[in-house]
Parts: structure tokens; C-alpha cells; sequence
């Protein structure tokens, strides 16, 4: 039903005629983008407050770090400065170029100003060390790139190798570090991927980023990866396999004859699970 008066016509709904419309992040920003940017800034905004960050950030930093994010978040393609800045508008793209040399040596720092907060809400999470690849197909001519298989497509690609060591509570996920893995025969100085692993995770260490153990799959568990996580006092869960020696009950055993009389089975893991102290 309807009323009319001097200004209009005013449509009243009954309650099970109304149309409840969700509006995604994608819509959001096409009815207004500063919604956007603006949800960003407070969270910037509640991460920086109290800590050191406070005083090397400027308003205008934290709305070209807003504007940054928010671009990331909203756009699937082509997530460059300056689509970011005529889309989401308020900062030129000069800005955001400035903004990489600004927060340069600021993005360990924020990286624990961030996980510190999400630890004094949420109990402390853990760290994953791991590497993947970024294929790169059309990159033949990039340096660093080298064919490797990638899995995803079930094909050799060329790709970036990147070892990476990421943070989480189970439901929030911060990449903490990483570093890009190369061929010896185009570096000074090779380095294997358990090699680059020990030097990430002593980076972990050396900033008091907490954490309550460390996971890694059995790529990573060598002796010498073993040895420098236990000489750091860090607790560590990782798959080993069959083969590996071990001394148990001051006895030299191989794993596979204490999984079925002295492990654990989980189905869910399809594992057979058991602690051992270094």
C-alpha cells in the first residue's frame, strides 16, 4: 500500500515483502570506493596505534597503505599502481610509487606490529615453512626463472622457486618471509633450500615473532634443519620418513619399526604420530 502527500508518494512493505540485497566488496566499491579505503584505514590505524610504527607513518601514508589494500583485495587483474590509484581514486599512482621507499624498511615491523594484535586477541598461532613455485611461462627471459614441474597444471613450466615461511592461527594467514631460491649455476654463492630454510627461520627467531611450533613436510627434515631448530629451543612437527634413523630408548632403530607398537594412527592424517625429544 501507498500514501500520498504533498512531497510524493511514500511505499509502505509488509515485512515479508521486503528483499533483503547483499552488497559484496565488489559491488561496495562501485557504489562507493572511500567505504573501502576507509574500512582499511581504521584497521591500519588500530595496528599502528601504541606501537613504533606511530611515529614514522603520516595520515597521508596510512591512506596510500588504505588505498594499496584496498586495490589488492578488489581487484582480480591487473593490480598495478596506476589502475589502483584511477580506480580507487583519493591518491595518485606517484604516491603509491613512493610508498614502496617509504615503508621499505618498515615492512618488518608492521609485520609484528600485525601478528602482536591478532595474538592479544586470539591465542598464539604457529609457523609453516615451505616452498612453491610461481610460474612464470612467458618469462623466458626474466632472471631466476628455471623449469621446474608444477603440479597445478601437471606440466614443466618455467616458474620462480620461492621458500616461504608463513604465519598463522588456523583461520588468519601473514607471510613472515621468504626468499627466492636459485640455480648454482647462476649465483656467486649457492644456496640448497634447507640452507635458505635455517637462514628464514633464524630471521623468525632473531625478531621475536611468537610462535608455538614450527610445521614442515619431510623435505626439510634433515639433520642439520633438526639439529639448528633444536638448537633455537624450537618445537617442531614434521613427517619423516621410513627409513630415517633414530635413537630410541638408547637404541639405534629405524622409524618404521616403532610405528605400529609405539605410535599413534590418525586416520585423518594417514599417519602414524608419536613425540620424540631431540
Amino acid at each position: 500500500m501507498s500514501h500520498k502527500g504533498l512531497r510524493g508518494t511514500i511505499s509502505v512493505l509488509k515485512e515479508d515483502e521486503i528483499m533483503y540485497q547483499v552488497c559484496d566488496i565488489d559491488g561496495l566499491v562501485k557504489v562507493s570506493p572511500y567505504a573501502v579505503v576507509c574500512i582499511f584505514r581504521v584497521c591500519i590505524g588500530v595496528i599502528v596505534t601504541g606501537t613504533e610504527l606511530a611515529s614514522y607513518l603520516s595520515s597521508k601514508a596510512v591512506l596510500c597503505i588504505a588505498v594499496y589494500v584496498s586495490g589488492l583485495t578488489v581487484l582480480e587483474k591487473k593490480q598495478t599502481q596506476s589502475r589502483i590509484a584511477s580506480t580507487i581514486g583519493h591518491v595518485t599512482h606517484d604516491a603509491l610509487n613512493r610508498l614502496a621507499g617509504e615503508l621499505q624498511g618498515l615492512s618488518t615491523q608492521m609485520t609484528i606490529s600485525i601478528i602482536a594484535l591478532i595474538t592479544g586477541i586470539y591465542d598464539s598461532g604457529y609457523i609453516i615453512l615451505d616452498d612453491t613455485i610461481v610460474p612464470k611461462p612467458f618469462s623466458h627471459l626474466v632472471a631466476g626463472t628455471y623449469v621446474d614441474y608444477d603440479c597445478t597444471q601437471k606440466r614443466y613450466v618455467r616458474c620462480h622457486h620461492i621458500v616461504v615461511v608463513i604465519w598463522t592461527n588456523g583461520a588468519i594467514y601473514i607471510p613472515v618471509a621468504f626468499a627466492f631460491w636459485h640455480h648454482r649455476d647462476f649465483v656467486l654463492r649457492y644456496r640448497t633450500k634447507n640452507q635458505i630454510a635455517r637462514i628464514l627461520i633464524y630471521y623468525v627467531v632473531r625478531h621475536h615473532i611468537p610462535f608455538l611450533y614450527l610445521v614442515f613436510d619431510n623435505w626439510y627434515a634433515s639433520k642439520q634443519n633438526l639439529r639448528f631448530f633444536d638448537k633455537l629451543s624450537i618445537t617442531f612437527i614434521t613427517r619423516l620418513r621410513s627409513n630415517t634413523w633414530l635413537i630410541h630408548d638408547n637404541e639405534r632403530q629405524k622409524v618404521h619399526k616403532l610405528t605400529m607398537y609405539e605410535c599413534h594412527y590418525y586416520p585423518e592424517l594417514d599417519a602414524y604420530v608419536r613425540q620424540f625429544d631431540p
